[in-house]
């Protein structure tokens, strides 16, 4: 048994896998490539499966060649510090590095490998972690059923209020997640002079929440669905919720229209519907963007947006890409 504060690469053998041994608690070794090892392992026998799962998938962080030339330099920089008695640990790396006659670049590279692989920081679940999502990569994304406007038309028809009619209508055209829709309030609507209605999401959307000043705050409205969230604000009190239907009873009336279908088909075929229209219209690209509220590089600085506020609706085109909803 290889010793517990040794770095891997340390005895005669050279596993490049991650070694996890069963235990509540995970000591490092203090280096990159650390193994583990419990004293209670015997009295765990039910870990020793995800012992050996949780090794493949640590493994699977890097390639094969990328193991075996870790092997290859640390063996050489173990075989310097033992032949002139000094501690593996990173100050002696520089010193075994020009005790070679090696290129500048291959300094770099030994250097920056070594360093990794003495890493006190990097913990057992960095190097899990790093290996499930190359394992997660390659896993078949699973898809929910896109809502198409007929299917709207039909949730819309077997929805007896009113209200939550409008609301229907409101996450489609906004291309929304239902959990964006019910967090919304009367004063999320702001009503214009011409009568049109500009939705501002305030802190709602999870983009929103990691960024309040972006373009996607502000969603311009025209038009009948104008005048139905004009009517509805009317008619409900100051901050009241535009709906009452939660998540799971949004995903509930989608279930009647089939197998596959979720509260997250609204957002889905709202989007690809959207993009369509996109094409179909020859709108900017990131308009498609702006509605569904994600990222744009390209977009307005957060600084400019803190004095436009709503006027930055008339900078771009989703206003037309919801009325086209």
């Amino acid at each position: 048994m290889m010793d517990v504060g040794a770095p891997v690469g340390v005895g005669k053998e050279f596993n490049p896998v991650l070694r996890i041994n069963p235990s509540p608690i995970l000591k490092h070794t203090g280096t990159g490539d650390r193994l583990y090892r419990n004293e209670l392992a015997p009295q765990n026998p039910t870990l020793v499966m995800p012992e050996e799962r949780a090794n493949e998938v640590a493994h699977r962080r890097l390639e094969k060649s990328t193991w075996e030339q870790r092997a290859s330099i640390w063996r050489m920089f173990e075989e310097f510090c033992d032949k002139m008695r000094l501690p593996a640990v990173s100050t002696s790396v520089p010193l075994f590095l020009e005790s070679r006659a090696y290129k500048g670049s291959t300094k770099v590279q030994y250097s920056v490998t070594l360093r990794t692989m003495l890493d006190p920081t990097v913990t057992a679940l960095d190097q899990y972690l790093q290996g499930m999502r190359k394992v997660a990569a390659t896993e078949e994304v699973r898809h929910v059923v896109p809502l198409t406007l007929e299917d709207l038309g039909r949730v819309i028809a077997q929805t007896p209020a009113w209200r939550d009619k409008v609301v229907w209508r409101l996450a489609w055209i906004t291309a929304s997640r239902w959990a964006e829709i019910a967090g919304l309030t009367t004063e999320n609507l702001l009503v214009q002079p011409e009568g049109d209605i500009i939705l501002d999401w305030g802190a709602v959307p999870k983009a929103s929440k990691s960024d309040p000043y972006r373009s996607s705050r502000y969603v311009w409205i025209k038009d009948e669905d104008a005048a139905d969230l004009f009517l509805l604000k009317t008619r409900l009190g100051p901050r009241e919720p535009l709906t009452t239907m939660s998540t799971s009873q949004a995903a509930q009336k989608l279930k009647s229209l089939g197998k596959g279908y979720t509260a997250h088909s609204i957002k889905g075929g709202a989007a690809k519907h959207a993009m369509r229209l996109v094409y179909e219209h020859n709108l900017d690209w990131r308009t498609g963007v702006h509605l569904m509220k994600h990222k744009d590089p390209r977009d307005h600085p957060s600084a400019s947006l803190r004095y436009m506020g709503e006027t930055v609706v008339l900078t771009n085109d989703v206003h037309r890409l919801t009325q086209l909803m």
